[in-house]
């Protein structure tokens, strides 16, 4: 899911620097594009049921390189 959200991010943030490099006043889509980046930025980027299963024991956790 995370990876997701990174992509609607990036995509958020090309299209804002876009908007910016053409000086288009065209409020509807700079909205909806900062109303994207505000509900983005408000996703937890943890799970935290995962953590707390990682911190009691009851999840084992492994390091990338070790997958």
């Amino acid at each position: 899911m995370w990876e997701e959200l990174g992509y609607y991010e990036g995509f958020a943030l090309t299209w804002r620097a876009i908007h910016e490099k053409q000086s288009r006043q065209d409020h509807r889509s700079i909205l909806h594009i900062r109303n994207l980046l505000e509900l983005i930025s408000q996703f937890p980027t943890i799970n935290p049921s995962a953590a707390d299963a990682a911190s009691d024991g009851h999840l084992e956790t492994h390091s990338p390189d070790s997958i």
